[in-house]
């Protein structure tokens, strides 16, 4: 696992608001699009492709993910690329966090010094903190993206799920860890799109909206 040095270069200390602003006042971070030759490049600056590698493929994953995530297939391997913006990749009009990769990682790298724990995550095999991104390996066939498509469980898959999260929580527990991955912007995100948002919606649907 390699993590590239940290450096903190958005202009006043503010995040981009949106793909054109980020484009045009911060040229300096490199945003993650299913786009070969960008992606290349980037992989080629971190010094992350082995030599005489070249990509095959990009394919950009479920088009409902907080995150933005490419998936790379070159000729010699598989892996993904996921960066996280100040907003919900599914929703660019909903704010979030820009961090919270940040905090994934650390996840991560927790996970891997644990056999079961890492049986169950990818590994993390490149941390850019200058750009938000993460370098994970490919997740295998099975990566319960189809509960976005509303794809029902299997009693093996399900019960394997629960083993996972059962294991998950007795170890943090165990180990701890709880207070190591609070993080309150997150929850202040989760509580905002759970309970502020959903209130708006029904206000302005119900004709209660402010005059």
């Amino acid at each position: 696992m390699i993590f590239s040095p940290f450096v903190s270069n958005l202009k006043n200390k503010r995040l981009p608001k949106d793909y054109e602003d980020w484009e045009k006042n911060f040229p300096e971070l490199f945003f993650l699009e299913a786009k070969q030759p960008k992606v290349e490049i980037y992989l080629q600056s971190i010094q992350f492709l082995y030599p005489q590698e070249s990509i095959v493929s990009l394919t950009t994953e479920s088009a409902r993910r907080i995150d933005k995530i490419v998936r790379v297939e070159t000729s010699h391997r598989t892996f993904l690329l996921k960066q996280s913006r100040p907003w919900i990749d599914c929703c660019p009009s909903s704010r979030a966090p820009m961090g919270r990769i940040l905090k994934e990682a650390e996840f991560y790298s927790l996970c891997s010094k644990d056999s079961i724990l890492r049986s169950y995550v990818p590994s993390l095999l490149y941390v850019d903190k200058t750009n938000y991104l993460l370098i994970l390996s490919e997740l295998g066939k099975k990566d319960y993206s189809a509960i976005y498509e509303k794809e029902p469980f299997s009693i093996d898959e399900l019960t394997s799920l629960l083993d996972f999260l059962s294991y998950l929580h007795s170890t943090f527990y165990q180990k701890k860890m709880i207070v190591k991955f609070e993080n309150q912007a997150m929850r202040k995100y989760h509580w905002r799109n759970l309970f502020v948002s959903p209130m708006k919606t029904k206000k302005i649907a119900f004709g209660l909206q402010k005059k």
